[in-house]
């Protein structure tokens, strides 16, 4: 049997090397985490506009909006969570994931 010398730092390396690895991993899903929280809040707002655009465009021609704004919401990838038609114009709100983005529209 080999007797180990005090103070002997081998295979400390692999513990650092270990910290530093989890460390990074760590990090990097955190910045996944906010990327993907401003990319769903990207997604909303798109939704939102688009929606109040389409909602305003069937007030103009006459239609109900809220019908037309789910389905623009929807083929968004997002869920349409309020739809308030107010004289001309049109207010809606889109969920993605957490994220809701409201936006208004109505003739200029």
């Amino acid at each position: 049997m080999i007797a180990r010398r005090i103070g002997d730092d081998q295979g400390s390396a692999t513990v650092v090397a270990l910290g530093i690895a989890l460390a990074l991993s760590l990090m990097l899903g955190i910045i996944l985490a906010i990327a993907n929280t401003y990319i769903q809040a990207h997604k909303a707002q798109v939704a939102a506009d688009m929606g109040a655009i389409a909602g305003a465009q069937a007030l103009a021609q006459g239609q109900w909006a809220c019908p037309k704004v789910q389905e623009v919401i929807s083929a968004n990838g997002a869920r349409m969570s309020l739809c308030i038609e107010e004289g001309q114009d049109v207010r809606v709100a889109a969920t993605v994931g957490r994220q809701v983005a409201q936006a208004k529209a109505g003739p200029i």
